[in-house]
């Protein structure tokens, strides 16, 4: 009797009979990685992100990936509605890849019906339209499309042009570094060569696929189970019952691992055809009875098959083949509504061959003849899928012709249209040049003009500067000669004049002591004009003390100066010290004299190499707008200053309100 126990196959008809998707897709495209992912939920999303999206080829991409969720999905013209809207906006696209997407998810949806022609159709329109595209992300689209044109030849009958596209997609994996896909490509070569009873090849890659699974496992997903449960099922036929049975334990570890799932059933459909092949059948009964309990459960069809299967196995191998005749019976309807020639063409020849044993010779003979014409039918229907394949890959190479042809014409008329372009600036070229040379020669008058300008301008503002430098540098030099010759010969004198008269005033003279106290009071005016003009605080104690002083000799009853300083320090120049001085000076002078303040705050403060003085006073104030107008001494001397330290001054006025000063200088 026959036997059509099925390998499982990532994305081959087990997920869904009448209605899937190469779970390889699902692996590659759309990033989902279980069976029990929420398609729905999926779907949700990327139709929110559809209608947020307004770019042609983020609508390609959503679309796809929308359309290949359909897969799963209800009703089935939405998968084809979506492909087709991706392959419309992909005609406006320079680049193949768009058109190769399109083509790709139309594949996978008429492949989901079992509709074989069409899906072969855009699988090669797909894989046509990546290899024209030399991307990375084309050259990866063009293994996968690879893959799922390796999976209509096996449902459509011809497993050994699935394995060797299969085969040849290995190494492309292994160099894109994709393991998922590699795994998969494993997985599903070892699945086709079971069924082409290539045992011994099939084994090797076995091998190769539980040493990746185990590597690869995670929660998430049932490779290693899937793997073992293939190995045992490759033993059975291999008719090695030791392996199968070490192989069904394996499989049995990891999925008390993982918990409850639909392959605990095909796992007690495999244990059953170990007892059979052991002749062990009780337990076998008992297997079967399980693997259907559980693919009641969970509503897997494919479970099913594999449990009938088992039964017909077990009731062949106790020679009740009315039993086994019914669960051939079963098979055979099941595969007629899932469309699985497989399955069929396998039951029919089991009916007969049961209705045989029975002696049932008519019905035998009914179902001999059944077989034969479907097989013929596969057979004519083959023939009639690689003639339909050769013409495609004609009408394909005749395409890419007249594509050559219309691109060599194209490409024709560019070169005359650029020769002409190129007469056409040659000619234009040289009064460009010409205008070009005047207009640079005009260009560089100008800036040669403004480059001379702005260095007689350099050169007067540094004169200027020279000029203020050496005038404040004299002043300075003679303030400090004058108040020398002041203190210490005028003032000598004075003070020698002093003790003279002193030793007189003992005789009781009153005219003597009055001439004394106006000698006293003329010394400390002396002495008071020599401090101004060289202050001696600020040649022994530095610039805070001097200013300090500063402020206190300006103090009187009638006017309060308050002095604040913050972070001198000590190194300034003594030049730059000695300007910064004098500014304060001048401010508290002007603010006495001429603005006739009796309350005057003075800040001065140090920031790195920037000083900073702030001066406020409640004085009668000026107009700002005539500050340049002031012929003033005083007020030409602090912008002298300020300009000589390269500083800024800011002066803000109002009338019968006050001044506030504002200055910044550079001390470095």
């Amino acid at each position: 009797m026959s036997h059509h126990t099925h390998p499982c196959i990532w994305g081959n008809r087990h997920s869904n009979p009448k209605g899937y998707l190469q779970a390889i897709i699902c692996f590659l495209l759309i990033a989902q990685t279980t069976f029990s992912q929420n398609y729905k939920r999926t779907a949700d999303s990327l139709k929110d992100l559809l209608n947020k999206t307004t770019h042609d080829t983020d609508r390609i991409l959503l679309l796809s990936r929308l359309s290949g969720v359909y897969n799963y999905i209800d009703p089935p013209d939405q998968r084809f509605k979506l492909a087709r809207q991706a392959l419309q906006l992909s005609s406006k696209q320079a680049s193949p890849y768009y058109a190769g997407l399109a083509y790709y998810r139309l594949a996978n949806a008429y492949h989901s019906i079992f509709s074989m022609d069409s899906a072969l159709k855009y699988s090669l329109l797909s894989t046509g339209a990546f290899s024209s595209d030399t991307t990375p992300r084309a050259r990866k689209m063009y293994a996968y499309a690879m893959i799922n044109q390796a999976l209509i030849y096996d449902d459509s009958g011809i497993p050994e042009k699935s394995a060797g596209l299969l085969i040849t997609l290995l190494p492309v994996f292994q160099s894109l570094n994709d393991t998922l896909a590699y795994f998969t490509t494993i997985h599903n070569l070892g699945a086709t060569l079971i069924t082409q009873k290539q045992y011994t090849k099939a084994h090797d890659y076995l091998l190769k696929e539980i040493s990746l699974a185990k590597q690869m496992d995670n929660k998430e997903d049932a490779k290693v189970e899937i793997a073992f449960l293939n190995g045992a099922l490759l033993m059975y036929y291999m008719d090695n019952p030791d392996h199968m049975k070490a192989y069904l334990e394996q499989a049995r570890q990891h999925l008390r691992i993982r918990g409850k799932s639909p392959l605990e059933s095909r796992y007690y459909s495999y244990l059953a055809l170990y007892n059979i092949k052991t002749q062990n059948y009780m337990p076998a009964e008992r297997a079967i009875a399980e693997a259907f309990t559980i693919a009641e459960k969970f509503e897997d069809r494919q479970c099913l098959y594999d449990a009938y299967d088992a039964q017909q196995q077990l009731a062949a191998a106790q020679k009740d083949y009315t039993m086994a005749r019914n669960a051939a019976h079963i098979l055979y309807k099941m595969g007629s509504e899932d469309a699985l020639p497989s399955y069929v063409e396998t039951s029919l020849k089991s009916i007969a061959d049961y209705s045989k044993q029975l002696g049932d010779l008519k019905q035998a003979y009914l179902y001999l003849e059944k077989y034969t014409a479907f097989k013929d039918s596969i057979d004519k229907k083959q023939t009639a899928f690689k003639i339909a394949e050769a013409e495609i890959r004609y009408q394909s190479a005749e395409k890419q012709s007249q594509i050559a042809l219309l691109q060599k014409q194209k490409v024709q008329a560019e070169l005359e249209l650029k020769n002409k372009r190129l007469y056409n600036w040659l000619l234009g070229a040289g009064c460009l040049i010409f205008m070009i040379v005047a207009l640079a020669s005009i260009t560089l008058f100008r800036k040669n003009k403004k480059i001379v300008q702005q260095q007689l301008h350099d050169a007067r503002q540094q004169h200027t500067l020279n000029l203020t430098q050496a005038m404040l540098e004299g002043e300075e030099r003679e303030r400090q000669r004058v108040a020398r010759d002041l203190h210490d010969g005028l003032g000598g004198m004075l003070a020698g004049v002093k003790i003279n008269l002193s030793r007189q005033s003992r005789m009781e003279n009153q005219d003597l002591d009055q001439a004394i106290d106006q000698l006293d009071q003329s010394v400390f005016e002396l002495r008071r004009i020599a401090r101004n003009m060289m202050p001696e605080s600020l040649l022994k104690f530095g610039l805070e003390a001097a200013l300090h002083d500063l402020c206190e000799s300006f103090s009187s009853p009638a006017t309060s100066i308050e002095f604040q300083a913050y972070a001198i320090k000590t190194n300034i120049p003594a030049g730059t010290q000695a300007n910064i001085y004098r500014i304060v000076q001048e401010i508290l002078s002007n603010a006495i004299r001429h603005a006739q303040a009796n309350e005057i705050i003075v800040q001065c403060s140090q920031n790195d190499y920037m000083f900073l003085i702030t001066a406020e006073d409640n004085g009668i104030g000026f107009d700002t707008a005539k500050l340049d107008a002031f012929t003033g001494i005083g007020f030409a001397n602090i912008k002298s200053r300020v300009a000589y330290l390269s500083g800024h001054m800011d002066i803000h006025s109002i009338i019968n309100e006050g001044t506030t000063i504002n200055i910044e200088l550079y001390v470095g």
